[in-house]
């Protein structure tokens, strides 16, 4: 046995008995998928669920954002900050230079 109880425009299934008024009692549940509805002559089907709209697909590579160019003192102070990071782990004698 299978219990189903109203809710709204479609029914919650129930395959325990709970303990709730209003309850449609039905011997089994209507093969298929969808969203469980009830006729007008008292039989149960499944609705189609509604179709989803597939979004458009950018057939367009992905645009590359530009590196930025470094001046030559940015350079500079680049290759400063690593030379001084690899001396420092060298004294700690965790390797480097």
């Amino acid at each position: 046995m299978i219990w189903l109880y109203p809710d709204g425009d479609t029914f919650t299934v129930f395959y325990v008995k709970p303990d709730l008024e209003g309850l449609i009692e039905i011997e089994s549940l209507p093969e298929g998928t969808g969203i469980l509805r009830r006729s007008d002559d008292g039989t149960f089907y499944y609705e189609p669920y509604p179709e989803q709209e597939v979004p458009e697909v950018n057939p367009d590579p992905p645009i590359k954002p530009e590196q930025p160019e470094l001046s030559v003192e940015e350079m500079q102070a680049q290759i400063l900050l690593n030379t001084e990071y690899l001396v420092s782990r060298a004294e700690l004698g965790l390797g480097g230079i």
